[in-house]
């Protein structure tokens, strides 16, 4: 129920009706004087009109009462002086006050201390320039319940002429669930940016030990290989087999260290987007020669055959040592996972603006289920590995990772026992 201040009552207590039609002037059509002019008649009054109209009125005011009930929101009306004379239910729960104490009230008594002092100059200016606006200039203000507890809240305002009187609609919205929502949300960005910093704290460390490994680790294997490859030669006297079966082993076992140490390496700093390309046309087929040169006695111990159908000039936009370095994973791995006396090749061809190359082998191939991952960190796995007994798994996701630095993509298709094809794109270089 919409309880109303008594100054908003009609004072008869009833509604207006309109005044009854005006008098003629005593003469009918014919000038005659008409029955109405004769002394001591009294018209009768036409009522149905009125109370139909009566009707329609009440009919309106209850359609309006109930719209106001139906209102989530808390809705007050006040007049110049700042007193309540309308409130419907929604601010009766809001403010915690039952609506008759709500009307003998005003609404100073709900404003928070941070504006009652100012409240009633507040109210002057308002009246003076009234308009529909938001109270506190758009931010949340605090109400005061009836129990000495605040919430924030959203006023609209909106002014009205009754009279000639000033009457200020106030629609007042509670935001607590937002102004927590929005706590949580600072939090959670304070939070994020806590461990933001702790990320970034531990990229940095992580760079500090990785600057370390590199010369740590690095520096002394290349002294082994260095003085392992001097002994190799027996230039300081003759080496019997047993030592040089125990020199084979120390060399190619600092070798793949080295090797893991430089994939380490090399796969941080590509995703931590610290590897610049050096763009250049170059051709792929002398990269590729210089490729199988370096992996032709790895290739040897295994019995591997190697066919390069790669023989004429093909020009390609690139790194040139990343684009040797993807090639060398590509050979490389074709000879690991390969069976003794097998064959490995490569091929490329234009494909538009791209060239395709394809590293093939007759090795041990990939599970279907492998061919998702084998591009992973450390995804060599499975049949590959028990294959080879070697790498590091680092090699085919650096291969994927500057395949795609340079905007091209890589992708495998393998059978178990029948061996795999190694497909890669790079940029065509322009004529």
């Amino acid at each position: 129920m919409i309880v109303m201040h008594p100054d908003r009552t009609n004072p008869s207590g009833s509604p207006e009706v309109p005044s009854p039609p005006a008098a003629s002037d005593g003469a009918g059509t014919d000038g005659a004087p008409t029955e109405e002019s004769q002394p001591g008649f009294r018209p009768a009054v036409d009522l149905s009109s009125s109370e139909e109209l009566a009707g329609a009125q009440v009919a309106g005011e209850r359609r309006f009462w109930e719209l106001l009930e139906a209102s989530t929101d808390a809705i007050v009306e006040i007049d110049g002086a700042g007193r309540i004379l309308l409130a419907n239910s929604a601010a009766e729960k809001l403010c915690g006050y039952p609506r008759e104490e709500l009307l003998v009230a005003g609404m100073e008594l709900l404003m928070g201390t941070e504006f009652r002092a100012q409240h009633q100059a507040r109210l002057k200016e308002y009246a003076a320039a009234p308009a529909a606006r938001m109270m506190g200039g758009g931010r949340a203000v605090q109400l005061t319940r009836k129990d000495g507890t605040q919430v924030p809240v959203e006023i609209s305002l909106r002014p009205t002429r009754v009279h000639e009187e000033l009457r200020v609609t106030a629609i007042i919205h509670d935001v607590s669930d937002r102004e927590k929502a929005e706590q949580l949300v600072r939090a959670a960005k304070a939070q994020l940016e806590v461990r933001n910093r702790e990320v970034a704290r531990a990229s940095r460390l992580q760079k500090d030990l990785l600057d370390s490994v590199s010369h740590e680790l690095r520096t002394p294997l290349h002294t082994i290989i260095g003085f392992t490859e001097l002994l190799q030669e027996e230039l300081e006297g003759p080496l019997n087999d047993t030592q040089k079966r125990f020199l084979r082993h120390v060399y190619s076992d600092a070798l793949h260290l080295l090797e893991m140490v430089n994939d380490i390496l090399d796969i941080n700093a590509i995703e931590a987007g610290r590897l610049d390309l050096q763009l250049t046309s170059f051709d792929a087929a002398a990269c590729i020669e210089e490729a199988i040169g370096t992996i032709a006695e790895m290739a040897a111990l295994k019995s591997v055959q190697i066919e390069n159908h790669v023989t004429a000039p093909l020009m390609i936009q690139a790194d040139r040592d990343r684009f040797g370095e993807v090639i060398y994973n590509l050979l490389s791995n074709a000879v690991k996972f390969n069976r003794e006396n097998g064959k490995l090749g490569i091929e490329a061809e234009l494909a538009g603006d791209r060239v395709r190359f394809c590293v093939w082998d007759t090795g041990v191939g990939i599970a279907p289920e492998q061919c998702a991952t084998i591009f992973d960190r450390f995804g060599q796995a499975g049949t590959r590995q028990r294959g080879s007994g070697q790498g590091t798994g680092l090699g085919l996701p650096i291969t994927r990772r500057l395949v795609e630095l340079h905007g091209g993509s890589v992708w495998v298709e393998s059978r178990v026992g029948e061996g795999s094809r190694f497909y890669g794109t790079f940029p065509a270089a322009s004529a």
